[in-house]
């Protein structure tokens, strides 16, 4: 059986031949060194008196050595008996070719690292400075962050009322709520919040159409009631872009009068509009949702009314509502007749949570002044968890700390109890 030949050539990175490089060969599978060879002028090297070692199938290793140049090896596999290799050129690379990068690297990063420490300094310091600028402007102008009495428009002024929220944009889609609480509890700005809520959703099977109606507008002209609902409904569709034509064969747009437009005319709209939505959505389904606030004016609204509002939601499988209020009317003129109420869930708006309440506290001033931990909890306890009393409360000690010239960062419980005492002492003044 011949010897395998295993050859081939050795040069640097310009292809110059490298002569006198030591050349070995190992057979891998036994860590078995079957030969060494130099290179000659040329660079080549070969491997054929093998006298010693029958010819083996399996992985050789070759590693190629000389002085100024990186150690290099590589894997060769016979697969058959006296089968040759050629391995052909091989590039041996100069130790300082390869640590040129390295070197190189290492250089610039020792160089820019100062830099850019000094950049990220300077960075955070210009952040630094102009949010000091920011917050010492809030400072100079007085601000008093906290919203007392008005409902909350905008999400980042709203605290607490998550698992609320989140129960309702859970199950609007087949149920109907009213939010009852007292005065203050935040109801309104629970209904505001939830719209926009819904607005932003992008669920995969429904479009949620929310319209928000404050039936202080209405006053007491109940006999408008219906009219008064489908001129919200038609400027919905106006918001979302329903076409004219369509518009313009509502019987809302041609009633002869206000107390002519009924609740069979406000449901034959919404089915209108709602045939249209249908197809627009496809192959999503529009739900309408009426949000009506202040439901108390429905106090004294006819019975009847009351049951034509029932029958436009539980006709209307695509059209929902949220009714809030301080309470639910629940009179009714005969016994025998269904309350009109039960078509809702009833939800109790409760106070916020220790949790929400010291969120409300905290937040709205978060990086102008801290609140002692007693300060807060004296004030969740005198508000009892009410939004409206929390933020009025907040307001006032805010006030006098201006007032004062305590323009200190931190609040106490001794500014709780002398903004107290200045209110009361203003409100006599003003008694007098």
């Amino acid at each position: 059986m011949n010897p395998i030949v295993v050859k081939g050539r050795l040069v640097d990175k310009s292809k110059k031949p490298i002569e006198g490089a030591r050349v070995t060969l190992k057979l891998k599978t036994k860590d078995l060194i079957i030969g060494e060879a130099t290179t000659d002028s040329n660079g080549n090297f070969q491997f054929s008196d093998w006298q010693e070692y029958p010819s083996v199938v399996g992985d050789y290793e070759i590693s190629f050595q000389s002085e100024g140049y990186e150690q290099s090896s590589k894997i060769i596999k016979i697969e058959e008996p006296n089968n040759d290799v050629d391995m052909r050129t091989i590039e041996l690379l100069k130790v300082t070719e390869s640590h040129t990068v390295f070197w190189w690297l290492s250089i610039t990063a020792i160089i820019l690292l100062p830099v850019i420490l000094l950049s990220s300094i300077i960075v955070l310091g210009l952040r630094y400075i102009k949010r000091r600028a920011v917050l010492n402007e809030r400072l100079r102008r007085r601000e008093i962050p906290y919203i007392v009495g008005d409902p909350i428009h905008n999400p980042s002024h709203f605290f607490g009322r998550r698992e609320l929220l989140e129960k309702l944009r859970d199950s609007i889609d087949k149920n109907s709520y009213a939010l009852v609480g007292d005065f203050r509890i935040g109801k309104t700005s629970i209904q505001i919040q939830f719209k926009q809520l819904l607005e932003s959703l992008d669920d995969p099977e429904y479009v949620f159409l929310p319209v928000f109606i404050n039936l202080e507008h209405l006053g007491r002209n109940e006999d408008h009631f219906f009219h008064f609902l489908g001129q919200y409904l038609v400027q919905l569709a106006e918001e979302r872009e329903v076409p004219r034509d369509i518009l313009d064969n509502l019987e809302y747009q041609w009633s002869q009068s206000l107390a002519d437009y009924d609740s069979l005319s406000f449901l034959g709209d919404i089915k209108v509009i709602l045939e249209y939505w249908c197809d627009a959505f496809s192959p999503r389904e529009p739900i309408i949702i009426f949000q009506i606030d202040e439901i108390t004016i429905m106090d004294n609204f006819d019975y009847d009314t009351l049951l034509k509002l029932r029958a436009v939601f539980i006709e209307q499988p695509l059209v929902n509502t949220v009714l809030s209020g301080r309470s639910i009317p629940r009179y009714r003129d005969q016994t025998n007749l269904s309350p009109w109420w039960n078509f809702l869930s009833i939800i109790e708006v409760e106070p916020l949570t220790p949790t929400e309440a010291k969120e409300l506290i905290v937040e709205p001033v978060l990086g102008l002044f801290r609140y002692d931990e007693d300060a807060i909890e004296h004030i969740i306890a005198r508000a009892q968890g009410r939004p409206f009393s929390i933020q009025s409360i907040c307001s006032d000690i805010l006030h006098y700390k201006y007032v004062a010239g305590r323009v200190t960062k931190r609040i106490t419980l001794e500014d709780l109890y002398t903004s107290i005492e200045m209110k009361t002492y203003e409100h006599q003044e003003e008694k007098v």
